[in-house]
């Protein structure tokens, strides 16, 4: 089963601020900043092009695994609805 639909559902409509700590956030800046400094370090346009390639790929990485977590909760969520739903009183 293609998980699309569930994926464009996250994309599309699941909205409101986000909920992350603020932890995350001071990662992401670790992450910025070394980055700019090893992009400095480097000497030739293709090792910068290469460092930059892999934060963009790591990037898209970080990205699908979202989805995917989000896909496995939402699947989660109705497995267990179902089975409130069919629980007999």
């Amino acid at each position: 089963m293609s998980a699309e639909i569930i994926k464009d559902i996250n994309t599309n409509y699941v909205d409101g601020p986000s909920t992350m700590p603020r932890k995350y956030f001071l990662l992401n800046d670790r992450i910025e900043v070394l980055h700019t400094q090893l992009r400095q370090r480097l000497k030739s346009k293709k090792d910068k092009k290469k460092l930059d390639k892999l934060v963009d790929i790591i990037s898209q990485t970080n990205s699908m695994e979202c989805d995917e977590q989000f896909v496995s909760g939402f699947v989660l969520a109705t497995r267990i609805m179902s089975e409130v739903l069919n629980y007999k009183i």
